[in-house]
């Protein structure tokens, strides 16, 4: 199956606790359909103290599964991603609302 999220993409949650938030996307993990946004699904760790770090409560991104967010195109509608094949030879993603190519970064 192809990836149809990308780092950098624009996504706004559908489900959940964080439900509404509109993000980027930091990493993804295909192998487990996961993606980790920038400040939704805040999780609280406890780390020790080491020689490199001072320890205590730290704030970290966790990873949420992928059905759980919708990508938004550039008028901030949320929108399905389609693959369409230019006449190069290349594959390129379309939104689906208004058929326009979704940017890379």
């Amino acid at each position: 199956m192809a990836n149809k999220f990308i780092k950098g993409d624009k996504v706004k949650v559908i489900s959940g606790k964080d439900k509404g938030k509109v993000s980027t996307i930091i990493s993804v993990d295909p192998a487990n359909s996961q993606i980790t946004l920038e400040d939704v699904n805040v999780v609280t760790k406890h780390t020790k103290k080491t020689d490199k770090s001072s320890g205590g409560l730290v704030k970290l991104p966790a990873p949420i599964h992928w059905s759980n967010v919708s990508h938004l195109d550039a008028d901030e509608k949320v929108t399905k991603v389609s693959f369409t094949l230019k006449d190069d030879g290349s594959k390129v993603r379309l939104y689906k609302s208004s058929n326009k190519e979704v940017p890379t970064q």
